[in-house]
């Protein structure tokens, strides 16, 4: 009879231990640029069966910056108009390049994502941080 008692007083205390740990991270700000690189448009033209929407293509670029190692391989995610289209990581100084294709005109959003880091036993919380370009 003790032993479930032992049993759930132990997991009490590790989620007591887990909720004080993530609590105690500290918050390092972060922030996001966005630029559209064209390649090509396509303005909108009439067809035989009516009109017909432009093309653009292209790439997106930017910087995620921050403090310590929060700009390092963070997740980048896209939205056109308030449709996901796509996501990529930055590389070691924070810069990302996204290929673009999409039907203008629009709303582009970049938003880095929040990440926790851990380096010399103390937890960072890279926090969210987001841009937007028109297209």
């Amino acid at each position: 009879m003790k032993r479930p008692l032992v049993v759930a007083v132990a997991a009490i205390a590790c989620m007591a231990i887990v909720s004080v740990t993530a609590a105690s991270a500290a918050s390092i700000g972060s922030a996001i640029s966005l630029s559209v690189t064209p390649a090509s448009v396509t303005p909108p033209s009439s067809g035989p069966y009516g009109q017909v929407a432009g093309a653009f293509s292209g790439s997106l670029n930017g910087k995620v910056s921050a403090k310590g190692r929060c700009h390092r391989n963070r997740l980048v995610k896209f939205r056109f108009n308030g449709t996901p289209i796509g996501s990529t990581k930055t590389d070691k100084k924070g810069n990302y390049t996204f290929p673009l294709n999409v039907q203008p005109p629009g709303t582009i959003i970049a938003k880095a994502k929040k990440k926790t880091i851990v380096a010399g036993g103390n937890s960072f919380l890279c926090k969210a941080s987001k841009a937007s370009a028109g297209v």
